[in-house]
């Protein structure tokens, strides 16, 4: 707001709001010496008119924190309605002088004729009342006859009503305190939620107990009283309101209009007048700004569920059922003994019978566990027991887990949920800060057995919940690590805390694996609104089983449903489904392959039928499948799980032999067998090479012999597999040896090869790799040095077709460049170049 055409009273007013104050706890001051200001100018007008009526301040201005901007609300209170007709000009004109200084104004006309418990609002406003002008003992008359009539009604329905209306509230701004852009007055754990607590303890307090407080102290009085939160929390409700006041009152300054909805720039903004260093500032500060807006909104918690033990309490003795020699149940609450003393694996269990009992803790029981977090007792194996019962029971845990994070006992559980806590991550998605999403993704898992859909019918058939709680537990735990890459690191942290609590390596490599790629689904279903039968396939080579497929499609549903509602959209979770569903039907029909596969007898290692499914899923082209037949793939199973560097596996046809060679794959494979092949003078007829995504790579040739030797013997099997051994290792150098043996192959060549076409390169798109295809008339060693150039070029070759037909080749390559990227279209006219000089040379 300018300083020009201001009268000197607008700058008085804004003084305060002009000043630099750059420490929390000094801003109720400030604000305190505003709301005087504005009150006495307003004492002066009444004064100044001879107002025959009384005017009380209320709401903010009552309580010192009016912030410029907002309405003022005031009360004009008078013995009889006919006061008011006397006094209606004079209202005027002190309302258009307030006007003209820029104050906007709302009031209530009220004499002591009026039921004020009829109306919440007005309640509330006179019992906070403040005088300004006239009579102060018609303030306390009316004050008096507030709790009359409120004792009349029934002072608990009055509340009861207050926290309906704090209920319905949080349907519209968020009942959670940890929203990433929350409201600071409107939204759990704001500035309402306070002040909702100081209007309870004004209807349960004796006044003079209130006498001389500010409407804080006044609330921390009532909590004190009646034991509704540690005495070290309620200590710290000061700070956590200047806190959040602070955030509002540097919003308004922002802004220089009302503004209560603390958005990301804002944070920033708050950061930087606070002097706080980084590129995280915002975090850093939003971090404190969380913590003080869960102490309020616990401490609303708290008086919400004091009122309902009020009422379990009034039930019979009879009605009691002990627990054990720490707990009882009653009325659906947990309590403790009298006396008892709580340790971690005692809070451990409360929280395990609220998922046993379907059930809620008890605020003196909750009151006890939160004197406890403070002192770290160590995991011992009780607790230990306890936190596995809680994680693995059969009936929904949300309400134990959601106890655990509330209570503070996630820490104590692993050290990195600390940091978890109140950290802000920015983005379309993010609607809740780390640690509320987490909890927010279990409870929406659990609600899914009750669910009519797809994700509920998935979750009922699931063997067991224990891998996807734990999974979601753990899945964002190393984001405040702020590396590349959380996925990976949250997973170790997660294994590495489940091996502590002596999980069984099943059950840990079923986690980490869940959280290792609790974003895979998300990746490859919202890419693309088709998810073709490619994608599919390289998909479905993720997953060793159904189960873990169904675990991480429940998990991603569980994390998503839990961001920004505007970011889950029905579109998306259609994608899911659809990459769902279609993936099952491939995984089962692998697993129906498996089970027709004819394994050769023998001994076979223990490893291999652990190895099946696996090593199906691991095959991306689905070509594989329709090339080999049973028997062949259960041979090359077996020989994988064997790990051995080098298989070589001999059949023969007729005039012709099958060889397959099982390697682990590089860049110069393929030349160097093909190498091998012509250096004994055998001529590829034609060649499949698959890469499993492990890398080792399957590859089977079938060749034919120029001098007709005799190609079954034993001793020529040991001649080749000895050469590709030694050409894989490096021992044997194909190229010099080619060079050798060129001289032999003339009279080969001249009689069997005649060039009869051009050499033609083709370059095909495909949506995961470089397709090159080489037409050209076939010559001795052809095969090795085309794949020899491609991987001098820097391809890699995952699957290869090879066929020889008519002394011609046609041969196609699947590649990618160094990099495992599609290679670039500009470097297609170097390729061609290069392996149209290579032939021609050779040919």
């Amino acid at each position: 707001m300018p300083e020009s055409g201001q009268s000197q009273i607008q700058r008085d007013l804004l003084a305060p709001f002009r000043k630099r104050v750059g420490q929390k706890d000094e801003v109720f001051r400030e604000l305190r010496q505003y709301s005087n200001l504005i009150i006495s100018f307003i004492r002066e007008l009444a004064e100044k008119q001879a107002l025959p009526i009384s005017v009380f301040a209320t709401a903010a201005l009552a309580r010192g924190e009016h912030i410029p901007f907002t309405s003022i609300d005031l009360i004009y209170a008078a013995d009889t309605r006919d006061n008011f007709a006397d006094a209606r000009s004079k209202i005027t004109k002190i309302e258009s002088a307030l006007k003209d200084e820029g104050l906007a104004l709302n009031h209530i006309l009220i004499t002591p004729a009026k039921n004020c418990t009829a109306d919440l609002k007005i309640l509330t406003k006179l019992l906070q009342a403040e005088l300004i002008y006239g009579d102060e003992s018609l303030l306390k008359s009316l004050k008096k006859k507030c709790r009359e009539d409120a004792e009349k009604r029934g002072v608990e329905g009055i509340i009861e009503a207050i926290l309906d209306e704090h209920t319905l509230r949080f349907k519209k701004y968020g009942s959670s305190p940890k929203m990433i852009e929350p409201n600071v007055k409107l939204s759990a754990g704001g500035l309402a939620d306070l002040q909702t607590i100081f209007w309870i303890g004004l209807l349960l307090l004796e006044e003079t107990e209130t006498t001389g407080l500010d409407y804080v102290q006044a609330a921390m009085t009532f909590l004190r009283k009646f034991a509704l939160l540690p005495e070290r929390l309620i200590a710290a409700i000061p700070k956590a309101h200047a806190e959040i006041l602070y955030a509002r009152y540097s919003l308004f300054r922002r802004h220089l209009a009302k503004a209560d909805r603390l958005e990301s720039a804002d944070q920033e903004y708050i950061a930087m007048r606070l002097g706080i260093k980084g590129s995280n500032a915002f975090r850093v500060y939003m971090r404190d700004y969380f913590a003080a807006a869960t102490l309020i909104n616990s401490a609303m918690y708290a008086v919400k569920k004091w009122r309902i033990e009020l009422l379990t309490l009034q039930l019979p003795p009879t009605l009691r059922i002990p627990l054990d020699d720490q707990f009882y149940l009653k009325g659906g609450l947990v309590f403790c003994n009298a006396g008892a003393e709580l340790t971690l694996a005692d809070a451990l269990k409360a929280c395990f019978y609220q998922a046993e009992y379907e059930v809620t803790l008890s605020q003196s029981c909750r009151e006890k566990i939160l004197e406890i977090t403070t002192d770290d007792s160590g995991f011992s194996g009780e607790t230990i027991a306890n936190f596995k019962k809680i994680i693995s029971h059969p009936k929904s845990i949300a309400t134990a887990i959601q106890s655990l994070n509330e209570l503070n006992l996630l820490p104590m559980i692993a050290p990195q949920f600390e940091e978890l806590q109140g950290f802000t991550e920015r983005g379309a998605m993010h609607y809740y800060c780390a640690d509320e999403h987490t909890i927010k993704a279990i409870v929406h898992f659990e609600e899914l057995e009750a669910s009519r859909d797809i994700f509920g019918k998935v979750f009922q058939l699931l063997p067991g919940r224990l891998c996807c709680r734990l999974a979601l537990l753990f899945h964002d735990i190393a984001k405040p690590a702020e590396l590349a890459g959380h996925p990976l690191l949250s997973g170790e942290i997660a294994a590495g805390a489940l091996e502590r609590f002596g999980y069984e390596e099943d059950t840990i490599h079923m986690v980490t694996f869940l959280i290792q790629n609790h974003l895979l689904m998300r990746e490859n279903s919202f890419q693309r609104e088709y998810i073709d039968s490619a994608s599919v396939q390289a998909f479905a080579a993720n997953f060793t089983s159904l189960e873990s497929l169904q675990n991480l499609f429940l998990l991603t549903y569980a994390d998503l449903s839990a961001v920004n509602p505007v970011y889950w959209t029905s579109w998306k979770q259609e994608l899911l489904i659809q990459l769902f569903l279609q993936t099952q039907k491939k995984l089962e029909e692998y697993i129906a392959l498996e089970n027709e596969i004819e394994l050769p007898e023998g001994n076979q290692p223990a490893a291999l039928q652990s190895e099946h499914l696996a090593h199906l899923h691991a095959i991306k082209d689905p070509d594989y499948f329709s090339r080999y037949t049973e028997v062949e793939i259960g041979e090359h199973m077996r020989e994988i799980a064997q790990g051995k560097p080098l298989s070589v596996l001999w059949a023969h046809e007729t005039d012709q032999m099958k060889i397959t060679v099982i390697a682990n794959d590089n860049a110069y494979l393929l030349s160097k067998i093909c190498g091998v092949f012509a250096i004994n003078e055998l001529n590829i007829l034609n060649a499949m090479i698959f890469t499993r995504q492990d890398g080792i790579a399957i590859l089977t040739f079938t060749i034919s012999d120029w001098k007709k030797r005799d190609i079954e013997s034993g001793e020529f099997h040991n001649q080749i597999e000895q050469g590709l051994s030694q050409a894989i290792t490096g021992v044997l150098h194909v190229g010099a040896e080619l060079n050798k043996a060129r001289t032999r192959w003339m009279s080969i060549e001249n009689r069997f090869f005649r060039r009869k076409d051009r050499v033609r390169i083709r370059f095909e798109e495909d949506d995961k790799f470089t397709v090159i295809e080489v037409f050209a008339p076939d010559r001795m060693g052809l095969l090795y040095h085309v794949a020899k150039k491609l991987s001098d070029l820097g391809l890699k070759i995952y699957f290869a077709k090879i066929n020889t037909s008519d002394n011609e080749i046609s041969d196609v390559f699947y590649t990618l460049d160094r990099y495992k990227k599609k290679v670039s279209t500009n470097y297609y006219g170097l390729i061609e170049k290069e392996l149209q000089e290579l032939i021609e040379n050779l040919v």
